[in-house]
């Protein structure tokens, strides 16, 4: 990435005009420090609201009537903005270093709140992020620029086309959003309009009291391109009990959910020659707090290893050295579900399913580039002989299942997080009403953060808890060991009815290079349903030592604390660890 435009320093330009005010340590008599500047609009009626040492000043204006007089942005004839103070009458009030505090929509009344930083404190902790200032002119965010604070414009237009990691605001100018940009908070135009192209990425709130529009295709009604890459998108999978597979999907959405989400999936398995689909439909209620409903017919293969091994892992490994570290199963049904955002970090959900549940043998000796007399395991080998026959009727009930789940994602990358939180928790509970022949409840709370050393490197922490009542089948235990577990023992050696799951990494950053080393360490244990998963039984616990080769590929070397006799055990694995 090129040197990024220089971004504006306020409080400086502050500092310089109260320098020429008056001599050194003076302070003009009509300088104010406003810690909080409000500004919002509700139809066409303005306003602005300053508050400062405990008291509060709102003065209204009409937003049609903004207008720009020399380098001063007027309001009204009352209230008048310059690059570096707010004009209210005879008093001026310093904005110091300018941030987006904070964004309210809702009824057809929008606020914008400005945190003055300079008026807050004199720690530099809060000075440090930085912001996208311009008055009285058009500004750009280019391609190539990465703007690590917000985007201001008071009184011209906004054009971002490359990423802005907070909020983009503009008083009184328009915000275009092109198609590779991407806003990680709001988009907020007062007195201004809002273009988005349809292939643009905004993860926050949209806001204008004038218009906002989306990109469509000439002449369609539908905007095909909401929430996926193309119309008509395709990929393909390979694993030990269907051998390859390719999948055709099929999505037409509104953009303003005006209209339901129709979405449709083929998927061609050919090893044992089987068609699988999906067929459904959703419809989102309200923007400022989205509400889901939806549901789907389908028949998939399908596997509760995917937090162990993603398909696309499990894809290359089989290609390359005949290693599938999940187990499988198919089931047919239909589910039905709700979700709710009442901020978009946070999603609650609920959701119903009653499925027909199938076995599915391995195929063997399917074609791999490496060591081809290597034959691929069983499905479920890791089990004992006896428990898996005295399982194996769980792989054709009917299960009847409700799921009721809350997501925090607060991360900078939700594919490679390098800073935030994710918090997940599931409740899952089977038969008795629910119908089906499967009946218990199955609890697992998750946590992840993701904390960055500032020119060192990240220390990355996982914990995840599961426990259950009633009797698990065999695909809803609690298995670890192997990668993305305990990885110093086999893959899914310890099996039970709860878990426990603790790792820890430190990852130093090699500037300049795409390679970087880790160190980690593993703790967990897994429990019968009657045992006390903390003081009954021992942990299993690991060291070990991780290189990271570009983005995707990393090579795990770890060794169990509790068998020093035990060997080493690597792992490769794509994307994150955990």
């Amino acid at each position: 990435m090129t040197r990024r435009k220089q971004i504006t320093r306020l409080l400086g330009i502050a500092l310089l005009a109260l320098a020429a005010l008056g001599p050194a340590g003076a302070r003009d008599a009509g300088m104010e420090e406003a810690t909080l500047i409000v500004i919002g609009t509700e139809g066409d009626d303005g306003f602005i609201r300053l508050e400062e040492n405990g008291t509060t000043r709102t003065i209204e204006f009409d937003a049609d009537d903004i207008y720009l007089s020399g380098d001063r942005l007027v309001l009204c004839s009352e209230v008048m903005i310059e690059r570096d103070a707010i004009l209210v009458g005879q008093l001026r009030y310093d904005l110091g270093e300018l941030l987006v505090d904070g964004v309210r929509g809702r009824r057809g009344r929008i606020e914008v709140s400005f945190a003055n930083r300079h008026g807050l404190s004199d720690d530099n902790r809060l000075r440090s992020r930085r912001a996208l200032f311009a008055l009285g002119h058009d500004l750009d965010v280019d391609s190539e620029d990465f703007i690590y604070g917000d985007v201001i414009c008071f009184g011209g237009d906004v054009y971002v086309d490359g990423e802005v990691r907070r909020n983009v605001v503009a008083l009184g100018g328009d915000i275009d959003i092109a198609p590779d940009a991407r806003v990680h908070g709001d988009v907020v135009a007062i007195a201004g309009r809002i273009r988005l192209d349809r292939e643009s990425h905004v993860e926050g709130e949209v806001f204008s009291d004038r218009a906002i529009s989306r990109g469509r295709r000439d002449g369609a009604e539908y905007d095909w391109d909401w929430d996926n890459e193309h119309v008509l998108s395709t990929d393909g999978y390979y694993n030990r009990v269907d051998g390859g597979t390719i999948s055709a999907r099929l999505q037409i959405a509104d953009p303003d959910s005006v209209l339901p989400t129709f979405f449709a999936r083929a998927t061609r398995a050919f090893m044992p020659g089987r068609w699988d689909y999906e067929l459904g439909a959703r419809q989102r209620f309200f923007d400022a707090f989205p509400i889901t409903i939806g549901g789907s017919f389908f028949r998939q293969s399908t596997s509760d290893d995917y937090w162990l091994a993603p398909r696309d892992e499990t894809t290359v490994l089989s290609l390359l050295a005949a290693e599938d570290y999940g187990d499988y199963y198919l089931e047919k049904g239909a589910r039905g579900f709700l979700t709710i955002q009442p901020e978009r970090h946070n999603e609650f959900g609920a959701a119903y399913r009653f499925t027909e549940l199938a076995w599915q043998d391995h195929y063997p000796n399917l074609w791999h580039l490496f060591d081809a007399h290597k034959q691929f395991r069983p499905n479920f080998s890791t089990l004992p002989d006896s428990m898996l026959s005295a399982g194996v009727d769980d792989f054709s009930a009917k299960l009847g299942e409700l799921i009721a789940w809350y997501e925090l994602n607060w991360v900078d990358d939700d594919e490679y997080p390098e800073y935030g939180v994710i918090f997940r928790a599931e409740y899952r509970k089977a038969g008795e009403d629910l119908k089906g022949d499967l009946c218990y409840e199955r609890y697992t709370a998750e946590l992840q953060r993701f904390q960055p050393i500032k020119g060192i490197g990240n220390i990355n922490v996982r914990v995840k808890y599961g426990s259950s009542e009633g009797d698990l089948p065999l695909f809803r235990k609690f298995y670890l060991g192997g990668a993305r577990t305990i990885r110093g023992i086999d893959h899914k050696s310890l099996m039970g009815d709860q878990m426990v799951l603790a790792n820890v990494e430190y990852a130093p950053r090699i500037p300049f290079t795409d390679f970087q080393p880790a160190i980690f360490y593993d703790i967990g244990k897994t429990a019968d349903r009657d045992a006390d998963i903390i003081d009954d039984g021992k942990f299993s616990s690991t060291v070990g030592l991780r290189i990271r080769l570009g983005e995707d590929l990393r090579v795990d070397l770890a060794k169990s604390l509790d068998d020093s006799d035990a060997d080493a055990k690597i792992w490769v694995t794509i994307g994150q660890p955990f």
